[in-house]
């Protein structure tokens, strides 16, 4: 150990029933205004993984949770859920953001910031607005179509009407 920092070491705890922590095999408690847990790893290549996390198969891979509840929690794929979860029990007055926030802030990336494959047999999105008071889908009205426009694009003008690039031009889809 240099300054704090363990260097290749390997953490095993051969647990027991009668365990004080039967089911927590490594706990870190911070209990100061501080990181508990930092990982630095000098990977460069996308097979080597900063943080590997096996799970057993039938329950959830990992869980993150702010002390007011909220969590963000990884399901295993056998999970009946089986999916990405992200819960959000807040009040307006405690919120000042959506559930989940995805930012691409370069200027010159060309990529898309949210790409969804759905190879299955139902909906790619399937969006479910449980309230009288939500939009199921709200588009921010622009000045202009996009610039590089395919097929299948959708915008709002600020003439509040929509538009579908047809693999030429820009159609009006309403009247």
């Amino acid at each position: 150990m240099a300054g704090g920092i363990y260097e290749d070491v390997i953490f095993t705890k051969q647990l027991t029933a009668s365990s004080k922590t039967a089911n927590i095999p490594l706990t870190v408690d911070q209990n100061a205004d501080a990181i508990a847990l930092s990982i630095t790893s000098a990977a460069t290549t996308s097979s080597v993984f900063t943080l590997d996390v096996l799970g057993g198969g039938g329950g959830s891979i990992a869980r993150f949770q702010e002390s007011g509840g909220n969590y963000f929690k990884i399901n295993s794929a056998a999970d009946v859920t089986g999916s990405y979860h992200f819960f959000r029990n807040a009040t307006a007055t405690a919120t000042a953001a959506p559930v989940v926030f995805i930012e691409q802030d370069h200027g010159t990336d060309d990529q898309p910031a949210l790409k969804i494959q759905q190879d299955g047999l139902n909906s790619g999105i399937l969006i479910t607005t449980v309230t009288a008071n939500g939009a199921p889908l709200e588009l921010t009205p622009q000045a202009a179509p996009p610039a590089t426009a395919r097929e299948g694009m959708i915008y709002m003008d600020t003439d509040h009407h929509l538009y579908v690039h047809n693999g030429t031009t820009w159609v009006q889809l309403d009247n």
